[in-house]
């Protein structure tokens, strides 16, 4: 559930691994509304926009409309836990098929299509909420 642009944009593949902080990823991501996608948006290909810029930008503008969201990012992440900021990503043909394949399974979730495959290069990470700091 998604409640203010104050919480951040923090990640973490399970509960034993370092948090990563997501804030200038780019990529694809949906609004949600009821489990259901009212919007789908990207960030990243002009104005030099974060999917966390867009994300704090529709807390204002669309305020009432989502309660969620979801994200699709392009930057990997470095051993060290910092996005890799890539001016260039270089796919083969079938990679590209593949990945829009598996995001569509993810956000559409078809019955027919069963688990959602297996991708190497794909990692999925659970939004993590750090402890506030006191001030």
């Amino acid at each position: 559930m998604y409640s203010g642009p104050t919480e951040g944009m923090w990640g973490r593949k399970n509960t034993r691994s370092k948090p990563v902080d997501f804030h200038t990823q780019i990529g694809i991501y949906t609004l949600e509304k009821a489990n259901r996608i009212v919007y789908v948006g990207k960030a990243g290909t002009a104005k030099k926009m974060s999917i966390w810029d867009r994300l704090y930008s529709h807390h204002y503008e669309k305020k009432d409309k989502w309660d969620t969201f979801s994200w699709f990012g392009i930057l990997p992440v470095q051993q060290s836990g910092c996005l890799i900021r890539a001016r260039k990503i270089t796919m083969e043909t079938s990679g590209v098929i593949s990945d829009i394949e598996a995001l569509l399974i993810y956000l559409l979730n078809p019955k027919l299509n069963g688990a959602p495959g297996k991708h190497k290069h794909i990692d999925f990470y659970e939004q993590f909420f750090p402890p506030h700091k006191a001030e």
